[in-house]
């Protein structure tokens, strides 16, 4: 039965990087499908036998699907329309005798109905005349066309006599033309001897210009290392002339002050001893200055700030680690990247939450999955738990009500196989005395009680009642049934 009347769904591609689309309506095989892109005014259709796009359907294609695009195909802006194209053909052959297969029989008439649907669709789209214009319409358009035509007729009854008069002047312009054709190749010869000519110039000059080149640079470069030299030179004279007419002047001066404090010779004397002894003294700035190796600084000092992403050796100050801690938590990427370090592709963990699962995680739901978008997934676990379709998808573990235990090479099944619950063996003995009036009972049997039964004629025994009883062999049978004490969590698998 067919409810739903749409036959196609339509997107518009905000990110490129999207590639699942779904729609709802109902299809028989993937080959039912056309997918449409459309960016500006060129469009064009994808091809599902190529690698183009691949289909994942829903409930036996009842509840349609989702369409998986291959990655560089779409664009931000485009248009993409998924439409369902059933062909046109009856391929159900019904007995003409006896019962008719019902679930054939309805999925032929819903086939019927598809056709319709998407034949309304393609109408919907055409340019609709009113019934009362198409024939006069249809006539003006046939006159038109005629008189077209009788006009291209007298045109092109005009054009071969004009062919014609021009066939009389070719005739005549061909002498012309061989005549002209001789003299042009006496001169192409002419040329050719000049083009040589020209050629060996050309090469000539050009050897000469290379050369020339050659020369130049290497007077370029001796000129420019020449002065060079010569600005250190002069730039270093002028330097120590400055150097040294300072310190003379400054000694100068310190001396002067001293005579002056001082106000004789003798204080002339003790200005000059004291310059001596500083000039000489190995830490003579050590209460100004810092020392080079490990200085204490004080105050507060400060240092140019360097690019966020600069990883050399100069200082950090703590405008740049701000930087870098901002520019770390901004970077959607970063935490991705530590995520398929630490955790890879194919990790089961248990989530403890009702709702969605972290991203980057599916759950262990048996589901099949395109090979494609989860390509790292399944390289990890491959067809472990499931071939999928066999060549677009894969299937995912299913742990749903499911322990998982650790896998032992040589003592347990292969990785990716279930184990069927088992319990261990119960035991126990009935035991009885040579004469048959003494009783035992040992493990998970016991008596409780006696019984008399008589053995032969007027000769009676008395023999225990024996019951059994597994928790007297392990506790683990007083439950109703079999599970240790747990949690539900789900189980999700790393992509």
């Amino acid at each position: 039965m067919i409810e739903n009347t749409n036959t196609k769904v339509s997107y518009t591609v905000t990110d490129p990087e999207s590639r699942i689309f779904n729609f709802p309506f109902r299809f028989f095989e993937p080959g039912d499908l056309q997918v449409w892109i459309a960016h500006g005014d060129e469009y064009r259709s994808l091809d599902y036998g190529s690698s183009d796009f691949a289909v994942e359907y829903k409930d036996n294609y009842d509840s349609g699907g989702n369409i998986l695009i291959a990655p560089g195909i779409l664009a931000a802006g485009d248009t993409l329309v998924i439409l369902r194209c059933l062909p046109p053909v009856q391929q159900t052959n019904l007995p003409q005798y006896g019962k008719l297969d019902s679930v054939a029989l309805e999925k032929q008439l819903d086939k019927f109905a598809m056709i319709c649907q998407q034949l309304k669709e393609m109408l919907d789209r055409a340019a609709v005349l009113p019934p009362t214009e198409i024939n006069r319409d249809a006539l003006a358009v046939f006159r038109g066309l005629v008189s077209d035509a009788e006009d291209q007729v007298r045109l092109a009854g005009n054009q071969a006599q004009l062919a014609g008069d021009r066939a009389d002047d070719a005739r005549s312009a061909q002498s012309a033309a061989e005549t002209a054709r001789d003299d042009a190749r006496s001169a192409k010869s002419g040329a050719e001897a000049a083009r040589d000519a020209a050629r060996s110039a050309q090469s000539a000059a050009e050897a000469a210009r290379a050369d020339a080149g050659t020369y130049a640079a290497a007077a370029e470069t001796a000129g420019a290392e020449a002065g060079r030299e010569a600005g250190r030179y002069i730039a270093a004279q002028a330097g120590a002339q400055a150097g040294r007419e300072a310190a003379y002047e400054a000694i100068d001066e310190a001396v002067s002050e001293v005579a002056r404090a001082a106000g004789t010779s003798a204080g002339t004397s003790a200005a000059n001893t004291a310059i001596a002894g500083h000039n000489t003294a190995a830490d003579a700035h050590s209460g100004i200055l810092a020392p080079l190796a490990s200085p204490a600084l004080t105050g507060t000092p400060t240092a140019p700030t360097p690019g966020t992403e600069d990883n050399s050796q100069r200082i950090a100050t703590t405008a740049f680690v701000e930087a870098r801690v901002v520019a770390h938590e901004n970077d959607a990427t970063a935490h991705g990247d530590l995520l398929k370090k630490y955790v890879p592709a194919g990790a089961v963990l248990p989530f403890a939450g009702a709702g969605n699962v972290p991203a980057g995680f599916l759950l262990c739901n048996g589901a099949a999955v395109s090979r494609s978008t989860y390509a790292a997934l399944f390289d990890a676990i491959g067809t472990t738990y499931g071939e999928g379709d066999g060549s677009t998808t894969f299937q995912l573990p299913d742990f749903r009500g499911r322990f998982l235990r650790g896998f032992l090479s040589g003592t347990t099944a292969a990785i990716g196989t279930a184990q069927a619950e088992s319990l261990p063996n119960i035991t126990g003995g009935y035991l009885a005395s040579e004469n048959k009036n003494s009783f035992s009972a040992t493990s998970a049997l016991y008596s409780s009680g006696t019984i008399t039964k008589s053995r032969c004629g007027d000769q009676d025994y008395d023999g225990p009642k024996v019951y059994f009883k597994a928790s007297r062999c392990n506790s683990i049978y007083a439950g109703s049934h079999v599970t240790p004490v747990n949690y539900a969590v789900q189980w999700i698998i790393k992509y």
